[in-house]
């Protein structure tokens, strides 16, 4: 229970004093209004076992969203692979209305509307509502900006609010095109050789090497960010393998961390047909994983290609192609990088010909 006595003529004390704490709380006010206010305020904080929150510093206990976003991006944000994405994410959210609120005054209701809302937002690029996995993303980050606040900022008893928000699912549409059909690739090769809105002919070095690369990740299964790293010296053609190097990202054991890719014959054919420029370049593939991406996405739509076919799907087609060929579990986790089996089995999608003949 809090006691409020008078200490002047403008001047008012607030005194907490509870079983388990450290010592008492005091607050000093002009108006007796004041310091009761300010009393519940704590008592409500003590009540939900917020302790360390209450012995906060003032200045980090008063952090706003807006404040901690930037110190995220600041001092997590870059020690991500995907750091450009989530930087136009914590940009977006700077700009909403929520980021003026201190942390401590954010609740699952504030998010919860917040992703009703922005569910029935429609993107600008595509034209349609923005993607459920977008959304969930979007939340995500906010999360993981409590939980560092909570465990590295002095805020050890702030609550996440998402923790009670109910997100959008992950897999709401599960991919199951696949990119086997050699008409198919050969259309998209070609489109990507050809002069259109992105592959002009100033960039005839970039479109050679965007196209080796989608067809070395359908060898391989690698991801975008690790085909357009890859470094000769990690190349071992002799061994027939590579070395895929994730030491300098804090989230690199959540994509299966270093590891080596064995290389298929038609692997080792790519490699070997690509120039070595060890005085300008010492990658594989030298161009930026977001050239890639405009690359195909641009060619796709020059040739009037189905609009799954991206980048990534050449992972979801490697991965489906070890398990033909008759790779187990493990051994295609080793490729591909994969940490959950569960999530592998979202990549992997057998031909129903090749399953019914299994059957018979």
């Amino acid at each position: 229970m809090a006691t409020i006595t008078k200490r002047g003529k403008h001047q008012w004390q607030a005194k907490i004093r509870r079983k388990g704490l450290p010592r008492a709380l005091t607050g000093t006010f002009a108006t007796e209004k004041e310091a009761a206010a300010w009393a519940t305020e704590v008592e409500a904080q003590l009540n939900k076992g917020q302790h360390t929150l209450v012995f906060a510093s003032k200045e980090a206990s008063k952090m706003t969203l807006a404040e901690a976003l930037k110190k995220y991006l600041t001092q997590k944000t870059p020690l991500k692979q995907s750091w450009r994405n989530e930087q136009t994410m914590i940009r977006m959210w700077q700009r909403d209305a929520l980021a003026s609120k201190a942390l401590t005054a954010l609740d699952s209701g504030d998010f919860a509307q917040w992703r009703d809302a922005r569910l029935k937002t429609v993107s600008n690029r595509t034209g349609k509502p923005v993607a459920l996995a977008t959304v969930r993303k979007e939340l995500n980050i906010i999360s993981q900006v409590f939980n560092t606040a909570r465990t590295e900022w002095k805020l050890k008893g702030l609550p996440n609010p998402l923790a009670e928000v109910k997100k959008p699912p992950a897999w709401a549409k599960p991919r199951k095109e696949r990119f086997k059909d050699p008409q198919l690739r050969e259309r998209l090769f070609e489109a990507m050789q050809q002069q259109n809105k992105f592959t002009n002919q100033s960039n005839q070095a970039k479109r050679f090497y965007a196209i080796k690369a989608m067809q070395f990740a359908l060898e391989t299964g690698m991801r975008r960010g690790e085909l357009c790293k890859l470094l000769w010296s990690h190349v071992h053609l002799k061994e027939c393998y590579l070395e895929v190097d994730r030491p300098e990202h804090e989230n690199a054991r959540l994509k299966g961390g270093d590891r080596e890719v064995l290389l298929s014959k038609a692997a080792i054919v790519i490699l070997k047909s690509l120039p070595k420029n060890p005085q300008t370049d010492q990658r594989v593939f030298p161009i930026a994983p977001s050239t890639l991406t405009k690359a195909v996405r641009e060619s796709r739509r020059a040739a009037g290609l189905p609009e799954y076919i991206n980048v990534h799907i050449t992972r979801h087609e490697a991965t489906s192609a070890f398990r033909e060929r008759g790779l187990s579990m493990e051994e295609t986790a080793e490729m591909t990088g994969h940490t959950s089996f569960d999530t592998m089995r979202r990549y992997t999608h057998p031909e129903r010909s090749a399953t019914l003949k299994k059957l018979r």
